[in-house]
C-alpha cells in the first residue's frame, strides 16, 4: 500500500529529477506594490497625492549569463561588472533584441491585489556563476512621457538569493523630487549566500 507521504516524497523526486535534467531553475518575481504607481505621468503630475490615479507600469526582467554577455554588443554594457544603466538607458533601440520576460502592472488601488506574481526560468547551472544577473526594470514615465531615469534591481549572482525575488514599487509623495521625480523600484529579497 502507497501512502499519501510516500506518494508526495516520491513526486517531489520526480519534479526535481525533471528540473535538473531540464537545466532550468524556475523563479518567480514577486512584486509588492503602493496603492497607486508610476504617478510623474501628465495627468497626474500637479496633483496632490490623495487625486493621483497612476498609469500602467511596464516591468522588464532581464536574465543574463556568461553566455549572452559574451555576443557583445548591448550585452556588453549589461554586464554586472562595469553596469550603470538606468530604465531611461535601457528602453531603447539599442536594447530591443535583448531577451526578456515582460509584464504589466497597476497600483494596488486599482486591481485590489498588493503583490503581483511573475514565474521565468534561469538556467540552473548558471545560478552560482559570478557573471550571471537577473534586472528588474520599471519603465516608469515622466511628464513628457519620456522614460525616467530610474535605476533597475540587481540580482547578482542569482543563485544569492532564494527562487522568489522580491521588488517593491512605489511613489513617493512629491513627484517633483529630483529625475525620477519620486518613482522607485527596489530591492525586498535580502541575500542567503
Amino acid at each position: 500500500m502507497v501512502t499519501n507521504k510516500r506518494r508526495t516524497v516520491v513526486g517531489m523526486a520526480w519534479l526535481m529529477t525533471a528540473a535538473a535534467s531540464t537545466g532550468c531553475g524556475g523563479r518567480t518575481l514577486l512584486i509588492s506594490k503602493d496603492p497607486i504607481i508610476n504617478t510623474a505621468n501628465p495627468l497626474d503630475y500637479n496633483k496632490p497625492a490623495a487625486e493621483r490615479r497612476g498609469e500602467t507600469l511596464e516591468v522588464t526582467i532581464v536574465c543574463l549569463t556568461a553566455d549572452e554577455l559574451a555576443k557583445g554588443g548591448p550585452y556588453q554594457k549589461l554586464a554586472p561588472a562595469t553596469f550603470s544603466m538606468t530604465s531611461k538607458d535601457f528602453y531603447t533601440d539599442e536594447f530591443a533584441n535583448v531577451a526578456r520576460t515582460k509584464l504589466t502592472v497597476v497600483g494596488a488601488k486599482q486591481d485590489g491585489k498588493e503583490t503581483v506574481k511573475q514565474s521565468f526560468d534561469f538556467p540552473s547551472k548558471k545560478l552560482f556563476d559570478k557573471s550571471s544577473v537577473i534586472y528588474v526594470f520599471a519603465k516608469f514615465k515622466g511628464p513628457q512621457q519620456e522614460v525616467l531615469p530610474v535605476p533597475p534591481v540587481v540580482f547578482h549572482s542569482p543563485g544569492d538569493f532564494t527562487s522568489t525575488l522580491r521588488v517593491h514599487i512605489g511613489a513617493r509623495d512629491n513627484v517633483q523630487e529630483g529625475d525620477t521625480h519620486g518613482q522607485f523600484i527596489e530591492m525586498v529579497s535580502k541575500r542567503v549566500f
